[in-house]
């Protein structure tokens, strides 16, 4: 077997794509909705700043952003705990303190794509339930 344990895994080795990683501009994301859409997804981390590439992986409810910034990657970090079109809070490392299962970060990371440039940042918010249509009176 190439690898005794995960132990061995170190993150700069794992794969040429995880090689191209940087790590100080990304963070991973855990507790994601397995229906999240592409668009919501990437307006809420646009509120930290550019997304320069991202991958989401639905069947483990996991995502990487990569940002343009180190500012960014900070920002980021505020993000942790709020919920987004799921009953769990988000659990958002930055890279560099990433402890997780390699093999699950290279899955991600082989998955990373450009988003679309007409996507614009929205401020998130706790989901709020609209109003009821207004009663008319005849």
């Amino acid at each position: 077997e190439e690898f005794e344990n995960d132990s061995q895994l170190n993150i700069e080795e794992f794969s040429i794509e995880t090689n191209l990683l940087e790590i100080s501009r990304t963070i991973f994301i855990e507790n994601l909705s397995n229906s999240i859409e592409d668009e919501l997804f990437l307006r809420f981390f646009r509120f930290c700043g550019t997304v320069t590439r991202y991958s989401i992986d639905r069947e483990s409810s996991s995502a990487l952003v990569e940002f343009n910034t180190e500012t960014a990657t900070k920002i980021s970090s505020s993000l942790n705990g709020f919920k987004l079109k799921s009953p769990k809070a988000l659990k958002i490392t930055q890279m560099d303190n990433y402890e997780g299962d390699l093999y699950e970060l290279d899955k991600l990371v082989r998955g990373f794509v450009k988003p679309p440039a007409e996507v614009e940042p929205v401020e998130p918010v706790e989901p709020v339930e609209p109003p009821p249509p207004p009663t008319i009176h005849s």
